[in-house]
């Protein structure tokens, strides 16, 4: 495609068949969400573990002594918070390689899809972890959040390069 060049305010370029490729209001609006959708999941998922640890780690106590008889030391209550808040970047990692397939197979849209799906399912599991006094429905919970953000950034960046119209930034 040769592309010929553009107006004054970049707005479009015209190719050789006379076809415009504009940057709309529309692809805008899709490239805002996109990066909403996945980046900022991940923001809050890092940031949300913070300033709910004093209320975490009181419910992990009650439910190891309840549930298994045993108290936490306070190096043990580290390991174990250190571990579950951990768990949303082991998630990251595996969602990163899931959606590398899927990219691969179905393309972006659908693996944009999927990443919502998986957080849909993950948001849930924390609050029934509460109902159910289960830490690790809180754990799962963390994964699953994980492997939603990593999926979702990773499919992000795709998305945003196939529906970027590439002739208005030569």
């Amino acid at each position: 495609m040769k592309v010929h060049a553009a107006d004054s305010t970049c707005n479009f370029v015209r190719d050789e068949k006379g076809l415009s490729a504009r940057l709309t209001g529309r692809v805008v609006l899709t490239a805002i969400l996109a990066v909403l959708g996945g980046g900022f999941h991940f923001g809050f998922q890092i940031s949300i573990i913070n300033p709910m640890a004093d209320v975490l780690q009181s419910f992990l106590l009650e439910n190891f002594q309840r549930r298994y008889s045993m108290s936490l030391t306070q190096s043990d209550l580290s390991l174990v918070w250190s571990t579950i808040a951990g768990s949303l970047f082991i998630g990251a990692a595996f969602g990163a390689y899931i959606m590398s397939k899927i990219l691969e197979v179905h393309g972006p849209k659908c693996g944009i899809l999927c990443s919502a799906l998986v957080l849909v399912v993950s948001t849930p599991l924390s609050g029934l972890s509460h109902l159910f006094s289960s830490p690790e429905l809180f754990v799962l919970s963390r994964l699953f959040s994980g492997i939603g953000v990593g999926m979702g950034t990773t499919a992000q960046g795709v998305f945003l390069a196939e529906i970027s119209p590439g002739e208005v930034f030569v």
